[in-house]
């Protein structure tokens, strides 16, 4: 057995605190068992083999980049699976496969932009990873630039791949042993010799007098203008949980800017390459694809817009290529300058305009088009597009409430002392049980409402029975109230008021009544009337979702509500617009969505055309829309489906679709699986 394998098993395998004497005899009889089952390995402690023995079983010892096989990058693997809150520190290891494709998609972007690029011009380029880690990006890059470059000199790959390694590599990470480990496998993959790399221990978003570390730590390449090439699988984090991150970043002069609310960690790497690339460098990045339409996003979003041009876009909609991580990945290469270049989209690479990437007052950026399903779809899109409205022109779109403490979680327990108060207990949201426990006045019912999850939604249905109770107390509406009418509801909610004092959200001037004392308001009350009729959806959904409620019916900020539409409209009518096919393509493709989820927000939806309705055809859609609510409220729903078909036939007509645009629309929104997936 290669000792180096050995001593770097032993290192990597730190983290489980064996005895220093007998560490190195129980990884060799770990070993000798993976690669000799006959053997016993009797004393090997019972967490080692279950976390490292599914990692190596049935392997071969081999090099970085050889499939099935084990391979230095399992140490990379076997240090990401015992790092200490790895996940609330955004740190997910790069399949190799990814890795491979990364580096290809980066340099054939980088030939597309500057033609063929000789031996020579490849020998030249200087490419960093500012998240480097164990080398999970550089490595696989390291070998497609060796096979290039050896295609042309037909020198040994060893040889191209130590010059590679030593002058033009350059990894940046928070963690020294995993740039030991990144220095090990290099030299392994090289053959075995030392090598001197360049490398960066510390955070790479640091300053030092108003200027990024890298520029200190790599000042050969900043007196040549900057990194040719700048890969990255940044750490995602968001704000949440994070405010003393976020407070130091927002105090940094180079990133001040920057730090928007609902930012996330990984857009400060998008403008830390745009900020250490040259003018017409090649950023590749592996992120998931929220920054695209999230609201946090928008001012990265606009400084993409007039600083970069997005070369290749691939979004693997919701495939888990990341073990134990979210399961949506964006692959995106751009180009550190705005030309007038296209983008290559989808698998199928269809070259789009850069003009036609970003849509809306709001930027959202295209990662999936129509196009790579089918021409007609396209189509039917701009046919949507060209209504004369919109739905936030027809009617009140807003969302639930927010009380800042609905009930007690394990968080609050930890960090307040509250005597007979246990985990799950409502606050300002009661069960039944709860709530009829309670002793109440006449007056104190009267502020007992019923409280929905947005679980209880489904097209055309929602559930009126409730499971849940708010108490309906909130600033500013409830600012006059007399508090002697209240006693029982006070004596509740003053068993949790350390923690209602502990709130931060100012939505509605909340914290100048806590500031006050005055802990008995919920924080945000919608201008919203609860009791009235209106449509409801949840906030995400894998289809339009929408339903059409009378009477009392509150719910969370997770639940949206349509209301008070115009004249010439109708809830009814509205309701099976939204239903439809139609509304599915426009915000699959054109609203927001997180995976193959439809983010049913105030934003998307607001901007969803609608067409102007004649008055029989408002009746039509409402007589409709009524009958498929009747029917799934009935014992005996038959004859939705033919309902919903009408109505498609209707709005089709409506939104002036062709009979062969109409039947693919319609197959595309009754395949079972994700369409992107067909």
């Amino acid at each position: 057995m290669n000792h180096r394998i050995l001593h770097a098993l032993q290192a990597a395998l730190k983290p489980f605190r064996f005895e220093p004497l007998t560490a190195s005899r129980h990884l060799r009889i770990l070993l000798q068992e993976t690669f000799d089952p006959g053997n016993n390995y009797g004393t090997v402690p019972r967490d080692v083999f279950k976390t490292v023995l599914p990692i190596l079983e049935n392997q071969v010892p081999s090099l970085d980049g050889t499939p099935n096989a084990f391979t230095p990058e399992i140490l990379a693997l076997l240090r990401e699976t015992s790092t200490d809150g790895r996940k609330s520190k955004g740190v997910f290891y790069t399949p190799w496969s990814l890795a491979q494709l990364l580096a290809k998609e980066t340099l054939d972007a980088l030939e597309n932009t500057r033609g063929p690029l000789s031996a020579h011009a490849l020998r030249s380029l200087r490419i960093l990873d500012p998240a480097a880690g164990a080398g999970g990006l550089l490595l696989p890059f390291a070998l497609e630039l060796a096979k290039r470059i050896g295609a042309q000199t037909h020198q040994k790959e060893k040889t191209v791949l130590r010059h590679i390694f030593q002058h033009q590599l350059y990894a940046a990470d928070l963690c020294a042993g995993a740039l030991e480990d990144y220095q090990f496998r290099a030299q392994l993959l090289t053959g075995g010799k030392p090598l001197t790399l360049s490398t960066s221990r510390g955070d790479s978003l640091g300053t030092l007098r108003g200027h990024s570390i890298l520029k200190t730590a790599f000042p050969a390449v900043f007196k040549k203008g900057g990194f040719d090439i700048i890969l990255s699988n940044p750490p995602y984090i968001g704000q949440k949980n994070n405010a003393t991150l976020f407070k130091s970043l927002h105090q940094n002069p180079l990133w001040s800017a920057y730090i928007k609310p609902k930012s996330d960690l990984s857009y400060l790497f998008f403008h830390l390459a745009i900020h250490l690339l040259k003018p017409e460098g090649i950023g590749g990045f592996l992120t998931p694809p929220y920054f695209s339409t999230a609201q946090g996003a928008f001012y990265l979003r606009k400084t993409m817009q007039n600083s970069i041009t997005f070369l290749r876009l691939l979004d693997f909609n919701g495939k888990m290529l990341f073990p134990d991580a979210s399961p949506h990945t964006l692959l995106s290469v751009f180009l550190n300058q705005p030309k007038d270049i296209p983008c290559c989209v989808g698998i199928k690479k269809i070259k789009i305009p850069p003009t036609c990437l970003w849509e809306g007052k709001n930027v959202f950026l295209r990662t999936q088009i129509a196009q790579e399903i089918s021409p007609l779809l396209s189509d039917v899109l701009q046919k949507m597009a060209q209504m004369p409205r919109t739905l936030g022109d027809v009617v009140k779109i807003s969302n639930g409430l927010m009380t800042g403490c609905d009930k007690i979680s394990a968080a609050h327990l930890r960090k307040f002392k509250l005597s007979g108060v246990q985990k799950g207990d409502g606050v300002f949201v009661l069960s039944d049980e709860e709530k009829n426990q309670l002793i109440l006045n006449k007056y104190e019912r009267q502020k007992i409402k019923p409280f929905f999850k947005n679980s209880v939604i489904a097209p055309y249905r929602v559930s009126c029975t409730p499971a849940h109770w708010l108490i309906d107390c909130f600033y500013p509406n409830d600012r006059d109230l007399n508090l002697a009418r209240y006693p029982h509801l006070l004596a509740h909610l003053a068993r949790f008021k350390p923690v209602l004092m502990a709130r931060r959200q100012n939505n509605n001037g909340i914290q100048h009544q806590l500031a006050a004392g005055k802990y008995w308001f919920g924080s945000v009350r919608r201008k919203m009337n609860f009791e009235g009729e209106k449509l409801v959806c949840p906030h995400r959904a894998k289809k339009p979702c929408f339903a059409y409620c009378d009477g009392p019916w509150y719910a969370s900020s997770d639940v949206y509500f349509i209301s008070h539409p115009k004249a010439g409209y109708t809830l009814w009518a509205i309701l099976a617009l939204l239903n439809s096919p139609l509304t599915h393509l426009w915000l699959y493709y054109k609203g927001k969505r997180k995976g193959d989820l439809l983010e049913l927000y105030a934003q998307p939806l607001s901007q969803l055309p609608i067409p102007k309705l004649s008055a029989e055809q408002c009746k039509t859609l409402s007589r409709y829309a009524r009958k498929i609510t009747t029917l799934k409220d009935s014992s005996h729903p038959k004859g939705i489906s033919a309902l919903e078909r009408e109505i498609f036939h209707l709005t089709a007509q409506i939104f002036h679709l062709t009979a062969q645009e109409e039947q693919l629309l319609y197959r595309w929104a009754n395949t079972p699986q994700n369409p992107l997936a067909n």
